[in-house]
């Protein structure tokens, strides 16, 4: 009981927490919503949030510049300096 109820909680805020860096890129570089607008971040963070993480981490980083990196927190080298993040 106890852990199901962790797990539950934990998803929703890792669901949340997906949708609220989405949507604060998508503001940031003036993305509109295409297909659910109003209900995209959520249900993109709900259903494909793997592949949605993916999404932000190729929108946010440039890999034309520095080569992916396994094994670091941003997925760059860790020489590289990241720009500061402004939630909206």
């Amino acid at each position: 009981g106890g852990l199901l109820l962790f797990n539950v909680v934990v998803l929703l805020y890792m669901i949340n927490l997906t949708r609220k860096v989405r949507e604060s890129i998508r503001n940031k570089y003036q993305i509109p919503e295409e297909t659910c607008i109003g209900a995209e971040d959520c249900l993109c963070s709900t259903f494909c949030m793997p592949c949605t993480i993916c999404q932000m981490g190729r929108h946010t980083a440039d890999f034309d510049t520095y080569r992916a990196t396994c094994c670091t927190k941003t997925g760059l080298p860790r020489q590289v300096e990241l720009a500061p993040v402004t939630f909206y």
